[in-house]
């Protein structure tokens, strides 16, 4: 029985991680990704040379996809990437560009462009909201904004003195942004004409990018090689792990229930799907449920014929907490650490999977 349970316990670890799937490879420098179509958009930085950056694309119906360079040569970069119709605009060092992907030969046209007068800028990332593009300068710690509908935009300042502002994301009218030397994530309001910053959590280890799906808010951690998220409908929300032992995570983004995130190290962009998980047991025959899930102080466990013994198992394969359970009985989780936990059933030989916020 004991070989059963490590059985068990490998294959349920190996199904946490494996929905976690390997796009492309081979990069290098990959940081920003966006998918038009079935068409994968992504930058990669020449990190020896700095010569080299280049915007590139495959497609992901491909079974062994092709990169095609679309533009090089790029000192820094490129950088961040936002779709405004059928135009990909992304950045590199003071220059912001625009490209017609709909276009069989492409062709760079500068949107914007910081004064060359000397004065250093460093475009981490931009975001859009209808006409107005908002510019992250981690250089200065400001962010601005231009109209993209003009012919010669003057930059506008929303925000200054932040500190190391690397990522920005609006949704309606909030907008979410990192800031890197403090380790948070802070929101304000883009239509406020005075916005003032808000501090959600300051409990990340160098945050460089986010995404939102529902309530929840995704951040590459960079310093601590993991992806987590957040509760952001909550007051005080609880970070938790998504996936762990990255490689320099950046370049998130979302499609559908799908988060798409590269790493910068390893020269890959991964997947990995987000679907709801099921509280209802893994096994085809099982009726075994557990409830709440998400949990936060305790999971009660509903369909047992017998009392029952259990071992629950983190994101690493480690046993945590083990012991006996009744039908419809509670087992405090209270002090697990925030994350993914696999329940392993030993009498039934089965197992299910939770949350704890």
């Amino acid at each position: 029985m004991r070989n059963f349970l490590l059985l068990v316990l490998l294959l349920s670890v190996l199904e946490i991680h494996s929905q976690v799937t390997e796009v492309v490879s081979g990069l290098d420098g990959p940081a920003a990704s966006m998918l038009v179509g079935n068409d994968l958009y992504f930058t990669q930085s020449d990190f020896v040379n700095f010569t080299n950056g280049k915007l590139s694309r495959i497609d992901i119906t491909d079974a062994t996809p092709v990169i095609e360079d679309i533009f090089t040569g790029f000192v820094d970069g490129p950088n961040s990437i936002v779709l405004n119709g059928n135009q990909l605009i992304f950045t590199e060092q003071s220059t912001i560009y625009g490209v017609d992907i709909s276009e069989a030969t492409p062709e760079l046209e500068i949107i914007f462009q910081f004064p060359q007068d000397g004065s250093i800028f460093a475009v981490e990332d931009i975001a859009l909201a209808g006409n107005d593009l908002y510019i992250v300068d981690s250089w200065n710690s400001r962010i601005s904004r231009i109209d993209i509908t003009e012919s010669n935009p003057e930059p506008v300042t929303v925000l200054d003195n932040l500190a190391g502002p690397t990522s920005m994301l609006i949704d309606e009218d909030l907008a979410y942004i990192t800031e890197y030397d403090i380790n948070s994530v802070s929101r304000f309001k883009i239509n406020d004409p005075a916005p003032t910053t808000e501090i959600i959590s300051s409990d990340f280890s160098g945050p460089l990018s986010l995404a939102l799906i529902g309530n929840d808010l995704y951040v590459a951690e960079f310093n601590a090689d993991k992806i987590s998220y957040i509760d952001i409908s909550q007051s005080s929300p609880v970070l938790v792990d998504l996936i762990t032992g990255l490689s320099g995570p950046v370049g998130l983004d979302f499609v559908g229930n799908t988060l798409y995130f590269s790493e910068v190290f390893n020269g890959t962009i991964s997947r990995i799907d987000l679907a709801p998980v099921s509280v209802e047991d893994q096994s085809e025959n099982s009726v075994l449920q557990v409830s709440p899930n998400p949990a936060s102080s305790f999971v009660q466990i509903s369909g047992l014929t017998a009392s029952e013994r259990y071992s629950i198992v983190n994101s690493l394969g480690q046993i945590v907490e083990s012991g006996n359970v009744i039908n419809n009985g509670q087992i405090n989780v209270s002090n697990l650490d925030s994350g993914f936990y696999n329940i392993l059933f030993k009498n039934t030989q089965s197992s299910s999977t939770f949350v704890k916020h």
